[in-house]
């Protein structure tokens, strides 16, 4: 995850302080378990829906 955050702060041309590098690390860690934990619930639900047509694998 810091590969990641730093590539992005790279990406975006942003100053990221060696002071706030370690919280928005674990902020995107915390984003990533959700957004994981959200796709093991809604995937079984969105795959026989109208949705079906989006790729959620």
């Amino acid at each position: 995850m810091d590969e990641y955050v730093e590539q992005m702060a790279l990406l975006l041309d942003l100053q990221l302080r060696d002071e706030y590098r370690d919280g928005v690390v674990g902020s995107f860690e915390k984003i990533k378990a959700i957004a994981f934990w959200l796709e093991c619930l809604l995937h079984p639900i969105l795959k026989n829906s109208l949705f079906a047509h989006l790729k959620f694998e």
